[in-house]
C-alpha cells in the first residue's frame, strides 16, 4: 500500500510546471457532416461509425466502455439510435435503436423491462447518468415534438430499456409536490439542456436547471430546480430551487454555505462529483436573456447548502488566461463558458473541462480551451488552448499523438473517461451550428502540478 500511495502522490504533487498533455484523433471523420456507418446490429466492426451530431446522450458504463443515444445530425433530425464504443479495439458497435431519423420510439409499461422498449428520438443536452451498478439512466431532453420529463434505465447485460418514472407527453410541467418530500408521484418538469446531473455515493440521481419552452408563452425559460432520484424506491424528490422559471441567484458570501444560498435559473453542462460526494458545476448560460455565468458552486448533500466558491456574479466574463500550465497563479479563470458539456474528473480528484460557448450574445463564439480545477486549492489551471474563439480543428494523422493536435472549438459534445484518459466525441463548430462532427478524441494527461 505504501508504494501505491507513493505513486500517487507522484502523480498528483508534481513540480511548479510542466509540460501540457498531447490530443490524439483515434476515430472518425476529419470533415463535417458525415452519416453514419451502422454495420450490423450487435457486431463490432473498423469500419462502424456514428453519424455527425449535436449533444447526444452519453455515458461511460462500468467496465469503461462508451455509450451514445440520440443525437441531432441535421437542422431537424433527432436520432434515436444507441452505440457502444469499445477502447481496446477502438471500435464502435451499433446496439439498438434506429437507423431512421425522429423515431418515436416505444415505451411499453412503466416499470417493466422489455426487448422491444426504447426511448423516442431526442438530444438538446438531456440528463444522463451511470449509477454504481453499471446502468445508463436517461432523463428528459429534447425530441421532434418538444422537451420531455421520461426517465428510462438501460441495463447493458440485458440490452433492455426501461421507462420508470415520468410521463410519455411533451412539454410536461411536472408534479412538484412538495419541497424536501419523497414521493413516487413527483416528477421534474420537462426539460432541455440539463446535462448537470450527478451520482452521489449512496447511488442516487441528481440533477439541477436546464431550460424548457413554455407553451403557455412561447418563451424561453430557465430553471433552478435540485432533484434527487431514489433509484432504490423510484421516488422523486424537489430538493431545493423554485419550481418557477428565471428565478434570481442568492449568492451569500464566497466560500460560505447557508441555507439562503441558491444558484440562479440557468442551463448546466460542466458538473463534477468531489472525494467528499459533493456536487459541484460551472457557469451555464440563461437562454431567455442571452446570459453566459463565469461562478463555481458546490452543493453538500448532508447539510442541503449551496456555496457559492468563486467567479463572478455578472455574466458574458472574458476570465484571465494567463499562461498554459502555470500553477503558480491563482487568478486565473476560464471565462464564462455554456454548451461546454465536455467534463472529467482525473484520478488525483481534479475537475477538467473542454470548449463549449464562451461570453453570450454578440460578443460570443465557440471556444476550445482545456482547464482543470484543482479542488484542494480553489485555483484553476489553463491546459491547453486559449481565449481563441471558433479556432481551427487540426487532426494530424489518425492515431498519432502530437502536441500540435487540436481539437479546436467546439459545443454540444458528448465525453468520457477511461484509465486517467480524458475523451471526447462529437459536437457542433468551430463558429458554425451546422458544422457537426463525428470525430472521437483522446487527450492523455501529463503530470500537471499543484
Amino acid at each position: 500500500m505504501r508504494i501505491i500511495y507513493s505513486m500517487l502522490f507522484v502523480v498528483c504533487v508534481t513540480t511548479v510546471q510542466a509540460q501540457n498533455g498531447m490530443w490524439t484523433w483515434l476515430h472518425g471523420d476529419n470533415v463535417s457532416n458525415q452519416p453514419a456507418v451502422f454495420g450490423t446490429q450487435g457486431i463490432p466492426s473498423p469500419a462502424n461509425k456514428p453519424g455527425a451530431m449535436y449533444q447526444a446522450c452519453n455515458w461511460t458504463d462500468g467496465s469503461g466502455n462508451f455509450w451514445i443515444f440520440g443525437g441531432l445530425a441535421g437542422a431537424f433530425d433527432f436520432g434515436s439510435a444507441l452505440w457502444k464504443y469499445d477502447v481496446p479495439t477502438n471500435q464502435w458497435t451499433w446496439v439498438k435503436g434506429s437507423q431512421a431519423s425522429n423515431n418515436q420510439g416505444s415505451y411499453g409499461t412503466k416499470g417493466v423491462p422489455s426487448l422491444t422498449n426504447m426511448p423516442p428520438c431526442r438530444s438538446y443536452g438531456s440528463c444522463t447518468w451511470t449509477d454504481l451498478n453499471g446502468n445508463l439512466w436517461l432523463f428528459g431532453g429534447q425530441g421532434m415534438l418538444g422537451t420531455k420529463n421520461d426517465l428510462w434505465k438501460y441495463e447493458v447485460s440485458t440490452n433492455t430499456w426501461t421507462w420508470m418514472s415520468g410521463t410519455n407527453l411533451n412539454e410536461n410541467y411536472g408534479n412538484y409536490v412538495g419541497l424536501g418530500i419523497p414521493s413516487i408521484n413527483a416528477c421534474p418538469m420537462a426539460r432541455a439542456e440539463a446535462c448537470c446531473t450527478w451520482t452521489d455515493p449512496n447511488n442516487n440521481l441528481w440533477l439541477f436547471g436546464g431550460a424548457r419552452s413554455d407553451t403557455l408563452t412561447g418563451n424561453t425559460a430557465s430553471l433552478n430546480d435540485l432533484w434527487k432520484y431514489n433509484i432504490a424506491t423510484n421516488e422523486w424528490t424537489w430538493v431545493s430551487g423554485s419550481s418557477g422559471y428565471n428565478a434570481p441567484a442568492v449568492y451569500g458570501t464566497m466560500g460560505v454555505p447557508s441555507a439562503n444560498n441558491v444558484p440562479n435559473a440557468r442551463a448546466v453542462y460542466s458538473r463534477w462529483v468531489d472525494n467528499n460526494g459533493n456536487l459541484w458545476f460551472y457557469g451555464g448560460g440563461d437562454f431567455g436573456l442571452a446570459k453566459a455565468f463565469s461562478d463555481m458552486w458546490r452543493y453538500d448533500v448532508s447539510s442541503n447548502m449551496w456555496t457559492w466558491i468563486m467567479g463572478a456574479t455578472g455574466f458574458n466574463n472574458g476570465g484571465s488566461y494567463g499562461t498554459q500550465c502555470d500553477t503558480i497563479i491563482f487568478t486565473n479563470r476560464p471565462s464564462s463558458h455554456y454548451e461546454n458539456a465536455a467534463c472529467w474528473t482525473d484520478a488525483c480528484g481534479r475537475f477538467w473541462m473542454y470548449g463549449g460557448r464562451a461570453l453570450s450574445g454578440n460578443n460570443g463564439g465557440d471556444i476550445g480551451d482545456l482547464w482543470y480545477y484543482d479542488v484542494s486549492d480553489n485555483r484553476w489551471v489553463l491546459a491547453f488552448g486559449g481565449f481563441n474563439l471558433n479556432n481551427i480543428i487540426n487532426y494530424g494523422t489518425l492515431g498519432v499523438p502530437s502536441p500540435t493536435n487540436n481539437p479546436g472549438a467546439r459545443f454540444g459534445v458528448a465525453s468520457f473517461y477511461n484509465n486517467n484518459n480524458l475523451y471526447l466525441f462529437g459536437g457542433a463548430g468551430p463558429g458554425n451550428f451546422q458544422l457537426k462532427n463525428n470525430d472521437l478524441w483522446k487527450y492523455v494527461i501529463n503530470q500537471i502540478g499543484r
